[in-house]
């Protein structure tokens, strides 16, 4: 990397239209923000802007150790406690937060790049003119997303999704806009109704242990424990339609606007996990206080019964949800909760520990593009799909078979099929498309035949039989491509192919005909065999 490069700070001062745009460049000094972080002199930063949903224009901060590059790119997606790209939590009562900031200056000073942005309505963000939902704040989500993408000196984008960010990044990927890999820090897999009960309806039932602890409540978190008596009739309203929910305590009314209560009941955190695919963190405080404990383990359960291969959970101890120190007490935990003054205790090492340590062994910072690395940035190469050194397969009476490639929401396999094979027709549960690379072969469909050449594409409906066979002296070698992705791993399939070798074997035996020398002379195979290739008979029989 190169050394001694003045950090830069970067102004857009124009709104995108049609295209994502960066504009000049202009040196300025940045003062450290509620804590002794001082940037080095080769970081670089640019004020950045780009164009989401409804006309807004979303301003953050990209950051990179110094020029270069490309980088590994971490996307902070802020939670409900970070309004700005820092981490602030812009409440009257609650003290200066910089937990995005702070985040940030550790990825940074490890060897990644980092995006931050300040939530639509706050910073230098544009205000809506409506109250932004959750898919609004998705696609807020979506746009760093895509705009981190298309620059050439980002190689592969990662998003740290803080607490309610990790339902954004959910939501972003059930809209087909996904990342490299993941990080929720303090996830929510529990329902809303969950959330509510474990935060305020707890709230109330502390209260209700003494007149000492009623008298706290009220006095210091009025609202939340009014919450608390009346979020379950709430729910019904949002579920009943209406649009909005007025909670009363002591003669004092406040009404919610019900549109994202609706979302959530129809978007359940726990259920959006189920479109993450890519390597995913979940990690959270022991004694988090705003999430059930625990969510973090659910939400891995999720990622894996929908096919994720590397899904991993990691308890932080001793912390709260904002992974910064908790008191021993659950009556000292329970009043910094809801008085904000956890937002002052100091935050634990063993998390930034924890997520440094994840990001170097999935996404090293200094893994770059080069000949010899197989996967970087979103793509993956495989240099030679005949090669059975980088592709194994499993040599059954179908021809050789092994797996090659999964993607997001598809994949691929191959079939290398054998000399005089003869396969019958049969149907499949599910829809493919497949490309002929070398070789040539014949194509059954209800008796009818086609000769397939090298460059022929063709594709079958789910449960329409199809046979092949090859009446030809020379292997023929197909790319089978599936839209739906497999929960199987590479390894799994390769044992369900040694098991269907042995059950093809065993037919074999039993009589049923898998090549062409197999069938009687007049077949209808073999008599297509012979316009096709005359001489099939005397080099294959």
């Amino acid at each position: 990397m190169k050394k001694n490069h003045l950090r830069r700070i970067a102004s857009s001062k124009l709104v995108w239209i049609f295209m994502w745009s960066i504009l000049t460049t202009a040196p300025q000094v940045f003062a450290h923000r509620y804590h002794d972080h001082e940037r080095s002199a080769d970081e670089t930063i640019l004020e950045v802007s780009f164009a989401s949903s409804g006309g807004v224009v979303i301003a953050g901060e990209l950051s990179f150790p110094e020029a270069g590059g490309p980088y590994c790119c971490v996307i902070l997606a802020g939670g409900t406690l970070s309004h700005t790209r820092d981490g602030e939590f812009l409440h009257p009562q609650a003290p200066k937060r910089d937990a995005l900031k702070r985040l940030s200056d550790r990825l940074i000073e490890a060897g990644y790049a980092t995006l931050r942005f300040d939530k639509r309505g706050y910073g230098k963000s544009s205000q809506p003119q409506n109250p932004a939902s959750y898919q609004d704040q998705a696609d807020d989500l979506k746009a760093a997303m895509l705009f981190a993408r298309h620059r050439a000196d980002i190689l592969t984008v990662l998003v740290a999704g803080e607490s309610a960010g990790a339902y954004l990044a959910c939501l972003a990927a059930k809209d087909k806009v996904h990342a490299d890999g993941y990080m929720f820090l303090g996830g929510l897999s529990s329902s809303s109704p969950e959330l509510y009960a474990y935060n305020f309806g707890r709230l109330k039932e502390w209260a209700e242990q003494s007149e000492a602890n009623m008298d706290w409540a009220k006095r210091h978190a009025f609202h939340d424990l009014r919450l608390g008596y009346g979020y379950q009739d709430m729910f019904q309203a949002a579920r009943d339609g209406l649009k909005s929910f007025t909670f009363s305590l002591d003669g004092q009314d406040w009404r919610m606007p019900l549109e994202r209560k609706r979302e959530e009941l129809d978007n359940e955190p726990g259920e959006l996990y189920q479109y993450i695919l890519k390597p995913a963190l979940a990690i959270q405080g022991q004694l988090d206080m705003n999430v059930p404990p625990g969510d973090n383990r659910r939400a891995v359960e999720r990622m894996k019964k929908a096919g994720s291969l590397d899904a991993a959970a990691v308890d932080v101890p001793n912390c709260d949800h904002n992974f910064q120190m908790s008191p021993e007490t659950f009556d000292e935990r329970i009043k910094e909760r809801f008085s904000f003054a956890s937002l002052r205790n100091p935050y634990n090492e063993a998390f930034y520990g924890e997520i440094l340590h994840w990001l170097a062994d999935r996404f090293p910072a200094e893994a770059g593009l080069d000949n010899q690395t197989q996967a970087w940035g979103g793509v993956r190469v495989i240099d030679d799909i005949t090669d059975p050194r980088e592709c194994p397969g499993v040599e059954t009476l179908e021809g050789r078979i092994g797996p090659l490639m999964k993607a997001e929401e598809s994949q691929c396999h191959y079939i290398e099929m054998i000399p005089g094979q003869y396969t019958p027709e049969h149907a499949h549960s599910t829809e493919s498309i497949i490309y002929t690379v070398k070789g040539q072969w014949v194509l059954c469909r209800a008796g009818h035949r086609r000769l397939m050449k090298p460059g022929t594409l063709f594709h079958f409906a789910r449960n329409i039989p199809t046979g092949y066979e090859v009446p030809f002296d020379e292997p023929s070698y197909i790319l089978i491509f599936k839209s739906h992705r497999s929960d199987w791993s590479d390894d799994e399939f390769l044992d369900y192919l040694r098991r269907l070798k042995g059950d093809l074997e065993s037919q074999n035996k039993e009589g049923s005909p898998f090549f062409l020398r197999e069938l009687p002379a007049d077949h209808p195979a073999r008599q297509f065999a012979r316009t096709v290739n005359p001489e099939w008979e005397k080099t294959l029989e």
